[in-house]
């Protein structure tokens, strides 16, 4: 009788943690957690009693494990082609006798993009929930090392946008300020800045992200969030919405405007070259033309705007959803835990008392929850940008080789073809001006003497904004 007292009287501050309340077995028994509650594995003065699993009710395995492939795969495909174009980059090197410098901005998107796959990727496909959840309930969810890396490899992508900036910003310089660039690359300037910006800030964004991360606290306004986003990854964990824009999103927005803006600059720059050389250009040819400038820094840009405006977009609408949950649930437990104390009272006295009216019937615990679909968006804009960076270049170089593979076979055919002509002359005795003739169809000889011949036709039609323009299809 002495514990149902106890529970009675102290029901409230056990439940909102207000004071440090022991109590012994029967009163554990009477207020056990009720589904899908748990008791908290280790509760101090200040703890409630009761907390969710570490996976939260809100989706079933199946659900989960979808929101999961649609993460995981496009990362894991984005790594590996950025891992084979790091390959196929340093093998042409070696390989090649006429060295061809590879663009810097490639090699470091797709290291990037690799490092993303070995600090994020890898380890969220071999652990799955284990990662966020080393136990069973949210108390000790997003601890431990790798789930630290995790949270932080948000840099990595934070320093492929920057990288992407910079890369516009070369582009323009190249052909809107080529004077003004001729100038920055004899002292470095570009290299040294870009280097400064595009490590820096994302290291600098890192470190906040570790030092500001608040953990478990469930009086930290973001605190449902932080238990409800994850279910297979560790994301930063900010006190307040302000601060994760300032730390991790205002990075993407920052570049997003320098690399709208300097693609703008650059597409009306070259429009304008294009009608004061023809002033009758159609909008195909000045499309043409300015895509021709530079068509994977268009093309990337592009991808990597529209995944990013999806995800920051969601990231922060879905922040309102979850801390509706967290008010709801948190509702939810007080209403029956007074109510199962109050169902025990009144079943030992043998009468109802006042104090319980309000508390017999609580609802069931809140299922409003962002649809699968919306969570599959999300996920997927952000491991997205992986994939869009691999798969771009690996379809732009695989494109040129293959074109230079087949221009090989035909050679190789003709070639052959020519030989076998020439056996077949020889054997007839024809020595004279039929051999001369023969070495017309020599498919080398003519395909080098029409292409120094078109060289010749180039070089001499081109103008100098056009060779401007032409200076950043290498980027």
């Amino acid at each position: 009788m002495n514990a149902v007292e106890i529970v009675c009287s102290e029901v409230n501050s056990i439940i909102l943690g207000e004071e440090a309340i022991t109590l012994d077995a029967a009163a554990v028994a009477i207020l056990a957690c009720p589904e899908p509650y748990v008791p908290h594995p280790n509760p101090g003065p200040q703890d409630i009693p009761c907390v969710l699993r570490c996976i939260l009710p809100l989706y079933d395995m199946e659900e989960i494990r979808k929101v999961f492939w649609t993460s995981v795969v496009p990362a894991l495909l984005g790594s590996a082609l950025c891992c084979s174009q790091l390959v196929r980059v340093f093998y042409k090197r070696q390989t090649e006798k006429r060295k061809r410098r590879e663009s810097l901005f490639v090699v470091i998107y797709c290291t990037l993009g690799l490092l993303y796959g070995l600090l994020h990727t890898i380890p969220v496909a071999v652990l799955f929930t284990d990662l966020p959840c080393s136990l069973d309930t949210i108390v000790d969810k997003g601890t431990g090392a790798l789930c630290t890396l995790n949270r932080m490899s948000s840099a990595l992508l934070i320093s492929m946008y920057y990288w992407m900036a910079a890369h516009v910003v070369s582009m323009y310089l190249k052909i809107v300020r080529a004077e003004r660039y001729a100038q920055f690359s004899r002292k470095c300037t570009l290299e040294i800045v870009a280097i400064v910006v595009c490590v820096g800030v994302p290291l600098l964004s890192a470190i906040l992200i570790f030092a500001l991360d608040v953990g478990y606290d469930p009086a930290a306004p973001l605190f449902s969030t932080h238990v409800a986003r994850d279910n297979f990854t560790c994301s930063p964990r900010f006190r307040t919405l302000a601060i994760e824009i300032a730390t991790v999103h205002i990075h993407f927005i920052i570049c997003s405007v320098v690399i709208v803006g300097g693609l703008v600059r650059v597409a009306r720059y070259i429009a304008i070259i294009v009608l004061k050389r023809d002033p009758h250009s159609s909008h195909t040819t000045i499309a043409r033309n300015i895509w021709r400038a530079g068509p994977r820094v268009f093309l990337l840009a592009f991808q990597m705007l529209v995944l990013l405006a999806i995800h920051t977009a969601l990231a922060i609408e879905l922040v309102p959803q979850w801390k509706a949950f967290g008010d709801a649930s948190e509702e939810w437990i007080m209403c029956k835990r007074l109510e199962e104390a109050c169902v025990e009272v009144e079943a030992t006295i043998g009468t109802q008392l006042d104090e319980c009216d309000g508390s017999r019937s609580c609802v069931a615990l809140l299922q409003d929850r962002p649809s699968v679909a919306l969570l599959q968006l999300g996920n997927f804009a952000n491991t997205g940008i992986i994939w869009v960076v691999g798969f771009t270049f690996f379809v732009f170089d695989c494109s040129a080789d293959v074109e230079v593979f087949l221009l090989r076979i035909y050679r190789t055919i003709s070639s052959g073809m020519y030989w076998i002509l020439l056996c077949v002359k020889g054997r007839h005795g024809s020595h004279t001006s039929e051999d001369t003739d023969l070495e017309v169809l020599d498919p080398s000889q003519s395909s080098r003497s029409s292409k120094a011949s078109a060289a010749t036709g180039v070089s001499s039609s081109s103008s100098s904004s056009s060779s401007t323009i032409e200076m950043a299809c290498t980027s």
